[in-house]
């Protein structure tokens, strides 16, 4: 996420300074109290910071996955941060530095942030491990929540890497298994600056969508789940309720310019060529 987006304006967001790390969202989240889904169960990877020549970037960082999760072995992603924090090479590797997947590009920026995190599970329940691995952008405000996640999907052969860039404090709540089946779904979050409404008012507001996970790709699923894409008003009460401020055309033209849920598949990307498949 590029650092135009650490000057996002703070006064819509004053709210999120004082959100603590890893809440959910319970004023303005998609689903009202007492009507949270079943959360996905994902596990914290072991992090193993390389030590570099001094300076932030560029470092390595290793991903190792918990014994706890079916086949998970030694299973090690590796993510080497190039030199200001400008992109990184990723590479899924087995106990025998074997790469399943990678190394590959990933088109990041980290100048103000960090790899901080890789969560794992079986999540498209082939009996293999799947990791998501988090790219924070850095920034204050709104800003500070903006992630670049990959998605290493196990399949045939390898595995499948995949990024998408959302809001995220951390929440537990970002994976979730809506039909309780199982499956697993990430509540995708953007932050939409509004124009007039019904009221005749401008105002500002969070919108969810649902990515789900199938076979080795993921995928935009809102069609299978009532209620989403939600668009929720930023209002100074707690609010969950899909807005009536907005006509559809107002919705789509605002998404337009402004919306960001972009699937990248960055496993076309070899590492020092200029293309190829892996």
């Amino acid at each position: 996420m590029k650092n135009t987006r650490i000057c996002t304006v703070l006064s819509v967001s004053v709210l999120l300074l004082c959100r603590s790390v890893g809440a959910y969202n319970a004023e303005h989240g998609p689903f009202a109290p007492g009507a949270m889904p079943a959360l996905f169960p994902m596990q914290a990877c072991d992090r193993t910071e390389v030590a570099s020549s001094g300076e932030k970037y560029p470092k390595t960082v290793l991903f190792k996955a918990p014994d706890s999760i079916q086949g998970a072995g030694n299973l090690v992603v590796q993510v080497e941060v190039n030199a200001g924090g400008q992109g990184a090479a990723v590479t899924v590797m087995n106990k025998a530095d074997k790469a399943l997947w990678g190394p590959h590009a990933v088109d990041t920026d980290l100048e103000w942030g960090d790899v901080v995190v890789a969560r794992c599970a079986d999540m498209n329940r082939d009996g293999r491990p799947d990791f998501v691995v988090y790219f924070w952008c850095g920034g204050c405000g709104l800003a500070s929540g903006y992630t670049d996640l990959l998605f290493l999907i196990s399949e045939a052969g390898g595995y499948r890497g995949t990024m998408v860039t959302t809001l995220t404090w951390g929440e537990p709540w970002v994976f979730v298994d809506l039909e309780g089946n199982g499956a697993c779904q990430l509540i995708h979050t953007s932050f939409i600056y509004g124009e007039p409404g019904r009221d005749g008012k401008a105002h500002n507001y969070w919108v969810y969508n649902v990515l789900q996970v199938e076979g080795g790709r993921l995928r935009v699923a809102n069609e299978a789940h009532p209620g989403f894409p939600r668009w929720v008003w930023y209002t100074f009460t707690p609010n969950h309720r899909e807005t009536r401020q907005l006509a559809t055309e107002q919705k789509a033209r605002l998404w337009r310019d402004q919306g960001e849920l972009r699937l990248r598949n960055v496993a076309a990307i070899i590492v020092g060529t200029s293309s190829g498949e892996p």
